[in-house]
């Protein structure tokens, strides 16, 4: 019945068939959406699962996972109360074409997940958890090996509405794609206490341009790479954790600038850093970006038609001059 919970638990490891999802077709996975002949109306469904130590493994066909939520309302709550952790795991070894290897996560609905293992999620596009328009919490929680493609991770943020907040977990071991990859709508995921995400294939944490992560009180034992574009403001956070934690960019070479509240990413050493408007304080006033940026140096004219002529499209670089330059036909190519 909506709006009353229901509490349940494993007695031992279970697989998703057809059999148990009452599907006819080849998606095996519970289904929470709107109205569903198997699992009726999930709108405002409240359920609270612990594994109780066991799995709870999805079937190996290529479009099925564990978790669809798709309705308002939904709220489902996974955790593990035994010492010795079950999970929940994707049988696929394969991304195909689904999102979301292991669940997904839409319409407003909320998943919340304490203590529990996520293994081997696989996926296109989020290889355990795929978040579009609701929320991930995760408290305490591992996820470990699986793949995604290069351009997604482990866990993907697709809009605006994704939200995540993630809390004393770790995101480990994807042999393709990302840990964690926000999209370029995606809203800023909060990572607190003991976070430690490394060792994935392309890289850790994929920030895109204009895109940040709201760090807030990082355990000293924290490990964190991030990727992100050369001068962005990455991550926003209460204090300076860089003598504190490993805080790193997966690009080596690349250093880390702490200014006011920001983190910049960059390989300028020295910290060329400050507004668009320098030190404008009329710009200032007049509310043009007074966000700080790290600026990459140049010498030469190469240097100065380089980083012009390879910038990418709708991303913002940010150059500084280290000595005079004089722009020369070889500069502006023309004859």
């Amino acid at each position: 019945m909506a709006d009353t919970p229901i509490y349940i638990y494993l007695e031992k490891d279970i697989t998703l068939t057809e059999a148990t999802t009452g599907s006819k077709s080849s998606n095996y996975f519970i289904n929470l959406e709107a109205d569903s002949d198997t699992w009726g109306t999930g709108t405002n469904k409240k359920i609270n699962l612990c594994l109780n130590g066991h799995k709870l493994a999805s079937h190996d066909n290529k479009e099925s996972k564990i978790l669809q939520l798709n309705a308002n309302g939904v709220v489902f709550t996974v955790c593990d109360c035994a010492e010795t952790k079950g999970g929940l795991v994707c049988s696929r070894e394969n991304t195909e074409s689904v999102s979301g290897g292991i669940a997904s996560v839409a319409s407003n609905a909320v998943l919340n997940l304490y203590g529990v293992k996520l293994i081997n999620g696989s996926a296109k596009q989020g290889g355990a958890i795929n978040v579009a328009t609701g929320t991930l919490n995760a408290y305490d929680c591992e996820i470990t090996g699986g793949s995604s493609l290069n351009t997604s991770g482990l866990i993907h943020l697709t809009n605006s509405n994704s939200t995540a907040n993630i809390y004393d977990s770790s995101i480990t071991g994807a042999t393709a794609g990302y840990g964690i990859y926000l999209s370029e709508n995606a809203k800023s995921p909060v990572l607190l206490g003991k976070i430690i995400v490394k060792d994935n294939a392309a890289g850790n944490i994929y920030i895109p341009a204009g895109k940040s992560v709201s760090l807030k009180e990082l355990d000293k034992d924290s490990v964190i790479g991030l990727t992100a574009t050369e001068g962005q403001v990455f991550a926003t956070t209460d204090k300076d954790y860089l003598e504190i934690c490993d805080l790193h960019s997966d690009n080596d070479g690349e250093k880390i600038t702490y200014s006011d509240g920001n983190y910049i990413i960059g390989s300028a050493e020295g910290g060329h850093m400050h507004a668009v408007y320098g030190n404008s304080a009329s710009a200032k006033n007049h509310g043009i970006d007074s966000t700080k940026h790290l600026y990459v140096p140049v010498s030469t004219e190469k240097e100065l038609t380089d980083a012009i002529k390879n910038a990418a499209a709708n991303t913002p670089i940010y150059i500084y001059l280290e000595k005079d330059i004089t722009l020369t036909a070889a500069t502006k190519g023309s004859n």
